[in-house]
């Protein structure tokens, strides 16, 4: 990374920004720290618009809303995966060219989709009351009739244990003048109707509240129940009617959808253009700005700066500057750069684990999945998705990570023997009555588990050493060469010396050279402490992490526990499958039981290899070296959803 400033003046900025956001090669800063200066304050202010922002960002919201509302009503089935589509500038610009119309139609969808919120919730209403009226729908008077000159009327419910019976006893202690009509009852309650003297209508209506009467209305309501309902089928016909229309319009305008894609695209470019602005420092007749750009963009950022006639200085990053990070490596590394980025970006000061993870992030893939059959069915799916689909970013990354995965698996699976576990012995055996099995390039583990335990506690240690490998480069590369002798030098002593003990008829080297990192450790582990306690302890407590190192290699025990698991419920499911024994029944149950059991077993653990296989790298290689400090590099250039912006020969 190079640092870069830039003084221009204001009547090519439009343009340089322009061409800027085509390169996508400059970082730009944030100018706070120059306006918190009183001399910088004097000369120049902030280069930004917050209302056309803000603008800008409603017209994102308004468009995409309208494209939400369509998309609900389209009928081209989506893709697996779903990309930008490339477009080249002629296109998009004659595309914007019809804005307005584009607008048009937004807006006209916006309407649309708020009628049918309106209608929405007419339906609602009206069915609200529909529910409310049902009960009553027996009940053969005038709704608004509720009283004579001489009667009054009573409509409400009471609880269903309540009996019409006990009503009566308790309003024949109060009048003999009245009438209980039950209207109709549920599980809950009963529908009544009381009729009474209009001047006992309060002795009656305390009466009847004893026992949980609640009495009804029914406000702007005419003529009889039935008749009312009869209204609100009638009401939602014309609803669902209405919202046919209104739908079919919607689904008409959905050959706009593309359009109003281009327009969102559109409308978060100016937007970012505005926003971007407010890292630039302007006064009345010039501009400046400062970042940070890649070396291999120096010559394409000279060239466009020179054009437009700006000053320019590109420099060194100085000491204490918080430079941007952007991994490049190799094309088979690369993919695995989504493992790095899924933790965090390593700080500048340090170095890209990518090329490190990479190998044995395969490895372990494979060894966990480890079955053959699996391996081949991985790598062609992601063969088809990476030449099918033009994926991007860290879609792409996972996908082509996947496919090297894929092929790790099948050589795994290939020396452990296992082709959708044992479905070859199975299906000969059971079909054929032949012996017939794929025999292991290398061994069996369900047969013999200690081995792969013991291998994987020896590609455990190596990894861990690669870790401890790089925290030494990193310690000298910022000029502490002692520190990574004390740290990790006496390190290598004790793991080499413990090597050497294993290895027959190294036994006493193995120990004096384990003794001496040991020794270092004691002494070294402490130097930081200026007490002599604080010495003996650091010293104590730096062998004492021999504990924790075994336990580390203890988690690759993992690899044994994944690999054993997919091998024996592959041959569990080949078993079940050959149940039904040979025959046209046999065949289809070892058909059906075959895909979806090894369907099955392939999902949930390459799952559990994904997932595990990232813990390894996160907490036991990690750990050692590795800090999230950095900050990825982010540079100023074309942001779009959903198209992409082509140049013809890009």
């Amino acid at each position: 990374m190079k640092k870069i400033s830039i003084l221009g003046l204001t009547a090519v900025r439009e343009g340089l920004m322009e061409e800027l956001m085509d390169l996508g090669a400059v970082a730009l800063n944030s100018q706070e720290s120059k306006l918190a200066d009183e001399e910088w304050a004097a000369l120049v202010s902030p280069d930004g618009d917050e209302a056309e922002a803000q603008r800008l960002e409603g017209q994102i919201v308004k468009a995409s809303l309208a494209l939400d509302v369509i998309s609900k009503y389209d009928t081209v089935k989506s893709p697996l995966f779903k990309t930008r589509r490339m477009i080249s500038p002629q296109q998009f610009r004659q595309i914007l060219g019809e804005k307005e119309e584009i607008w048009n139609h937004a807006e006209q969808i916006l309407t649309l989709y708020h009628e049918l919120g309106q209608l929405k919730s007419e339906e609602n209403r009206v069915k609200a009351e529909q529910l409310f009226l049902e009960p009553w729908s027996a009940y053969e008077a005038p709704l608004e009739l509720q009283s004579t000159k001489c009667a009054a009327l009573l409509m409400g419910t009471a609880p269903n244990a309540v009996e019409p019976d006990q009503l009566a006893e308790e309003l024949d202690e109060i009048t003999a003048a009245y009438e209980i009509n039950v209207i109709s009852s549920d599980f809950e309650q009963r529908y009544l109707s009381v009729l009474c003297l209009k001047r006992e209508r309060e002795l009656v209506l305390e009466a009847l509240m004893r026992y949980g009467f609640n009495r009804m209305t029914f406000k702007d309501m005419r003529g009889t129940p039935a008749e009312n309902l009869t209204a609100y089928e009638r009401q939602f016909a014309e609803i669902e009617t209405r919202r046919a229309e209104l739908e079919e319009r919607i689904r008409d305008a959905v050959r706009w959808k593309s359009e109003i894609e281009c327009l969102i695209d559109d409308l978060t470019m100016q937007r970012d253009k505005v926003k971007i602005r407010e890292r630039l420092l302007k006064t009345r007749e010039t501009f400046c700005m400062d970042g940070w750009l890649p070396v291999k963009k120096i010559p394409a950022v000279e060239k466009l700066v020179l054009e437009k006639g700006c000053c320019y200085e590109i420099s060194t990053p100085d000491n204490g500057d918080e430079i941007p990070v952007l991994l490049r490596n190799s094309s088979v590394a690369e993919p695995f750069e989504a493992i790095t980025k899924l933790y965090g970006m390593p700080s500048d000061k340090a170095v890209d684990p990518t090329p490190f993870l990479a190998p044995f992030y395969c490895l372990f893939f494979g060894i966990m999945l480890g079955d053959a059959g699996y391996g081949i069915i991985m790598t062609a799916a992601s063969f088809f998705i990476l030449r099918k689909y033009r994926l991007e970013g860290m879609a792409r990354q996972l996908i082509k990570m996947f496919f090297y995965c894929g092929i790790s698996t099948v050589f795994w699976g290939a020396l452990f023997g296992s082709w959708f576990g044992n479905i070859v012995s199975s299906v000969a055996g059971v079909f054929f009555e032949k012996n017939i099995a794929i025999r292991p390039l290398w061994f069996d583990p369900v047969w013999d588990p200690l081995k792969l335990l013991f291998f994987s506690f020896l590609v455990g240690a190596i990894h861990l050493m690669v870790a401890l490998g790089l925290r030494a480069y990193i310690l000298i590369k910022n000029g502490k060469p002692l520190d990574a002798l004390c740290d990790v030098g006496f390190w290598y002593l004790v793991f080499g010396g413990i090597a050497l003990m294993i290895v027959p008829g190294t036994f006493e080297a193995g120990k004096w050279v384990a003794a001496a990192g040991a020794a270092g450790l004691l002494l070294t582990g402490g130097r930081a402490k200026k007490s002599i306690f604080g010495k003996i302890t650091g010293g104590l407590g730096a062998v004492y992490g021999i504990v924790n190192y075994f336990a580390d290699i203890l988690s690759y025990s993992r690899l044994l526990a994944l690999g054993l698991a997919s091998g024996v419920i592959a041959q569990v499911i080949n078993t079940m499958g050959s149940l039904a024994g040979g025959g046209i029944l046999g065949a289809v149950l070892m058909i059906v039981v075959g895909v979806g059991g090894h369907s099955f077993n392939l999902a949930i653990n390459a799952l559990g290899a994904f997932v595990h296989s990232c813990r390894l790298q996160y907490v036991e290689f990690f750990g050692k070296f590795f800090g999230t400090e950095g900050i990825a590099f982010e540079p100023f250039d074309r942001k779009t959803k959903y198209v992409l912006i082509h140049k013809e020969g890009n």
